[in-house]
């Protein structure tokens, strides 16, 4: 009889720990979606999905996370995911209407240049060791500006602030703005179009682009 009891006296703990867990559980999840919406995750743009130029804002952002955020034994391979998202000439036959030679070479020379700027930079980068934060403001918004040559979009990122160090040295921080402008490509009608860098440019927030 007393073993009886004692496994309805074990039972009816375990049932109370039991319960006072779910509790627990249940109030944890209340109270982090309540955390969520007041204080929602820092994000680098608001911009909803529906909004058509979030293709481009995302080509835009990924370019500048991986060139604008770097260690010295992470630059490289960003570098190299970076140099992807550029336009290269093999695209311009999915290009409607085709780009004439001049703006084509236009392209090529913008693309080689930019090249030479991110070795540039990673020798730089290796040499002294250099590090380098993006930050930019949660909640600022970015401007998308359609461009009339080709369909080229040109997305102007927030204000953000530039750290650098270089070893144990913190650098002077910067403010900078970047323009990555964009254009469409589409392979066959069937395939949504890729959209590829075609141009950027970093500037002061308040020197002209």
């Amino acid at each position: 009889m007393c073993q009886t009891e004692a496994k309805k006296d074990q039972l009816t703990r375990s049932l109370v720990n039991d319960r006072r867990v779910w509790a627990a559980s249940a109030l944890l999840i209340i109270a982090l979606f309540v955390w969520s919406r007041i204080n929602p995750q820092p994000t680098q743009f608001s911009i909803p999905n529906e909004d058509p130029n979030l293709k481009f804002m995302n080509v835009a952002n990924s370019l500048i996370q991986l060139t604008a955020n770097y260690r010295p034994d992470t630059a490289q391979a960003q570098f190299e995911i970076a140099k992807s998202l550029w336009w290269n000439p093999p695209l311009t036959q999915f290009q409607r209407p085709l780009l004439p030679a001049k703006e084509q070479a236009e392209l090529e020379e913008k693309r080689n240049s930019y090249q030479e700027f991110l070795a540039s930079e990673l020798r730089t980068i290796l040499d002294t060791k250099r590090s380098q934060t993006l930050l930019i403001s949660n909640g600022q918004l970015s401007k998308v500006e359609k461009l009339s040559d080709f369909d080229m979009v040109r997305v102007r990122l927030a204000t953000g602030l530039q750290l650098k160090s270089v070893g144990d040295k913190i650098l002077s921080a910067e403010k900078a703005v970047y323009y990555v402008t964009m254009m469409p490509f589409q392979r066959n009608a069937q395939e949504e179009p890729e959209v590829f860098v075609v141009d950027v440019q970093v500037r002061h927030p308040d020197e002209p682009l």
